[in-house]
């Protein structure tokens, strides 16, 4: 008895927020007769008991506590839908049976439609708009951001998708029944999960949008998530970390195939994302001045931000080995596989982890950390904002910056522009060049002696 009576104020410390307080909260419940699984279980509303049957349970499918703890919501969630379907039904029933003609002597006969059925009506939502419940507006939702041009294809089937994960957090509630103590429960179950405080506020921020939206439409008063107390929930966010040289070396000195070499070497001397590389095309690799570049420009192309539409200079030393692996003039170059998203970050990571895992065990040590790691490279190479300027102007020759590059100073803006941290890029009167030509200058000045032999 005192293992169950722990076990209840666990699952209450677990379960605060499960806001619907015509129901009995979730209990955590281990049968044994069932092989030691979990399950949640909640106790039926009155209207719905039928003699012995007073509780509803729903298998977690796991023996283990913690991992059953992060299946209570989304459960007990799955059971309160059937008690609103179930009551309902019941309501519908005292419906019919009052557009049935009766006589009665007495008024207890209707006891149970004049009290139990405004009960039902009032708590279920069966006197508001199905249409205003939360799943209901999301195509309109949607649709408002395509046809206002919010976020790309990609943003937007993020919010679609974690407005959804919000609903199966507190319930597909009408709009208007949403409030402030929503958001913190989705903050909390986001922060059992593991999330970042940055995360956190990003998905909460999501959310938000739609019930701004909400706001603007005349469904709801006012947003109920402006102003929610965000600072107490999730991890603390820390940065990827970026190679030593040691391990950098050890990295590229394994044995991998062609594909994952070459992925893994342009990530390191370009400081492009992962997804960026993953994708490419043959059509995006192109050749001007002399210089190898990646053409991340073009609308269709998958980035992370506008800023990131650029042109990414490529070592000579991996751009020559790029060149050999060429069989057609269009065609992905790495295969990947792409998800629904349209992306490729998830397939390539997975393959390409292995490598840095047996490196480093860090957990702040990731495919990324090339990125980084790059960046970290750049600056030694360095050039200045006003080398670059005047090189755009006619100013400066090449030969000028050459000298100057020695000196070992650092240039932000070159920086920022090779890795997409800028204003996208736009082609001058003179082309590329002015583009090109001061970011490939910097990056050819990086040791690639980490490659090894064999790039």
């Amino acid at each position: 008895m005192h293992t169950l009576n722990c076990m209840m104020d666990y699952i209450s410390d677990t379960t605060t927020g499960l806001v619907r307080p015509e129901y009995h909260a979730p209990t955590l419940v281990k049968l044994n007769g069932k092989g030691g699984i979990w399950y949640v279980s909640v106790t039926m509303p009155k209207a719905l008991q039928k003699g012995a049957m007073r509780q509803e349970k729903r298998s977690t499918g796991t023996t283990d506590k913690r991992a059953a703890k992060t299946k209570i919501a989304p459960l007990t969630n799955e059971i309160y839908a059937k008690f609103d379907r179930g009551l309902a039904a019941l309501h519908n029933s005292y419906v019919q049976e009052t557009n049935q003609p009766a006589y009665t002597n007495t008024i207890g006969d209707f006891t149970k439609v004049f009290t139990a059925a405004p009960f039902l009506i009032k708590q279920h939502g069966l006197d508001k708009d199905p249409d205003r419940k939360i799943t209901n507006l999301l195509p309109s939702w949607i649709v408002y951001l395509e046809d206002t041009n919010q976020g790309n294809h990609k943003e937007r089937t993020s919010r679609r998708s974690k407005l959804l994960e919000f609903v199966s957090v507190v319930g597909n509630l009408h709009v208007e029944d949403i409030k402030k103590q929503h958001g913190y429960q989705y903050e909390k179950w986001l922060n059992d999960e593991g999330k970042a405080n940055s995360t956190v506020r990003s998905l909460i921020t999501k959310v938000g949008a739609f019930l701004t939206w909400c706001e603007q439409e005349d469904f709801i008063e006012n947003n109920p998530f402006y102003n929610l107390k965000l600072s107490h929930y999730g991890k603390e966010s820390l940065p990827y970390l970026p190679f030593d040289l040691d391990e950098l070396t050890a990295i590229f000195a394994q044995e991998m195939n062609d594909a994952d070499r070459l992925c893994l070497s342009i990530l390191a001397v370009t400081g492009a994302r992962l997804d960026e590389i993953a994708l490419l095309d043959w059509s995006q690799v192109k050749t001007e001045f002399g210089i190898t570049f990646i053409d991340l420009r073009p609308e269709e192309v998958i980035v992370k931000t506008d800023g990131s539409h650029r042109v990414v200079p490529i070592h000579p030393a991996v751009a020559e080995t790029l060149w050999s692996t060429k069989k057609s003039e269009t065609g992905r170059i790495f295969d990947y596989k792409i998800d629904v998203n349209g992306k490729s970050q998830n397939d390539a990571s997975k393959t390409l982890m292995p490598y840095i895992r047996n490196v480093t065990k860090h957990d702040r040590k990731v495919v990324h950390s090339l990125r980084g790691t790059f960046k970290q490279m750049l600056e030694n190479a360095g050039i200045t904002q006003s080398m670059v300027e005047k090189l755009e102007s006619g100013e400066i020759s090449l030969t000028e910056i050459d000298l100057a590059i020695r000196e070992n100073k650092v240039d932000k803006r070159v920086n920022d522009k090779i890795t997409g941290h800028s204003a996208r890029d736009t082609a001058g009167k003179y082309g590329f060049g002015p583009l090109l030509i001061p970011r490939a200058n910097a990056v050819s000045k990086i040791d690639v002696s980490f490659l090894g032999p064999h790039h």
